[in-house]
């Protein structure tokens, strides 16, 4: 009779996922806004296992414990030298088969892909890491024409895809903004009104009681 093997507990659960945080470094249209005007991109190094020389938005593994927001913040800060404030919303998923130097696939990665922005220092003080060679601030109007094969593969159709929902987002947003300050305009206006209202009476009634009948 053979030996029953024990179960493993969760944590100890072999997979062949991978999963990955990814970044979108953005700088909006002004200061107070959130509609992207430009995008960071960074160059893979030429001797990463995974899409050597290639563009992206950079990005990695998630650490144990994290939620996607802090893995890219801890990313982009290891990556770029940049703190980010990171945005929950556009999100977009991703995956791709993992593969072996002779191009065999040893298992597959999945991630969560994130819009941010940096914060407290300048976005022009970059400081690459040993993952990636270059970097460029690139408009979002000019990226739409660079070319695909510079890119890993799905990442730059998935970041004009972020950017045109967020320019949305922020759209209706002050849409939404426009809508409610015409409506305190309005309400503000009413009571105006009937205050006005309010004082012609009082007054009427105020001069009919100081006349006298001769």
């Amino acid at each position: 009779m053979s030996e029953a093997k024990p179960r493993p507990d969760d944590g100890d659960i072999e997979t062949s996922a991978i999963v990955h945080a990814a970044g979108v470094c953005v700088l909006p249209a002004c200061d107070i806004g959130t509609v992207p005007q430009s995008v960071l991109l960074l160059r893979r190094s030429g001797r990463s296992a995974r899409f050597p020389g290639l563009w992206e938005g950079g990005g990695g593994r998630l650490q144990r414990g994290e939620t996607f927001a802090q893995a890219v913040k801890r990313l982009m800060l290891a990556q770029t030298g940049l703190k980010v404030r990171v945005f929950e919303r556009p999100a977009r998923t991703y995956d791709f088969s993992d593969r072996d130097e002779r191009g065999a696939r040893t298992g597959t990665v999945c991630g969560v892909r994130l819009l941010c922005r940096p914060i407290g220092s300048s976005p022009d003080r970059i400081v690459l890491s040993d993952d990636h060679t270059d970097a460029a601030w690139v408009s979002a109007a000019d990226l739409a024409s660079l070319p695909n094969e510079k890119f890993i593969p799905g990442v730059k159709r998935e970041i004009l895809t972020m950017l045109a929902v967020a320019r949305r987002r922020e759209a209706r947003r002050w849409l939404r903004l426009a809508t409610r300050d015409l409506a305190e305009a309005e309400a503000k206006a009413g009571e105006a009104a009937v205050s006005g209202d309010d004082d012609i009476r009082r007054d009427k009634k105020e001069t009919k009681s100081s006349c006298k009948i001769i």
